[in-house]
C-alpha cells in the first residue's frame, strides 16, 4: 500500500556507499548466473554511486559515467 506523507523514510538517510553495495550485489548476482561481462550506466547520482561501486569492489568490466557534474548544497557539505 502507498506510504502516507509522514511514513516515507527521510530519502537523506540512504547513503551511496549503500547504493554501491546494493549494485554489487546485483553484480555479484549475475556473475553467478552467467554473466561474464557486466558494465554499469550511470547517470547523475547513478554516476557516483556505479564509480564508486566499480573502485570499491572492482567487479564490472564497463562504466559509463553521465551527468556527474553537481552543485554540492549546504545540506550535503555539512
Amino acid at each position: 500500500h502507498p506510504y502516507r506523507s509522514s511514513d516515507r523514510p527521510n530519502g537523506y538517510t540512504v547513503t551511496v556507499e549503500a547504493l554501491a553495495d546494493a549494485s554489487h550485489q546485483v553484480t555479484q548476482q549475475l556473475r553467478a548466473d552467467g554473466y561474464e561481462n557486466v558494465g554499469l550506466i550511470g547517470h547523475s547520482a547513478g554516476s557516483e554511486e556505479s564509480e564508486l561501486q566499480a573502485g570499491l569492489y572492482q567487479d564490472v568490466d564497463a562504466l559509463i559515467l553521465s551527468g556527474f557534474t553537481h552543485q554540492a548544497t549546504e545540506r550535503f557539505t555539512a
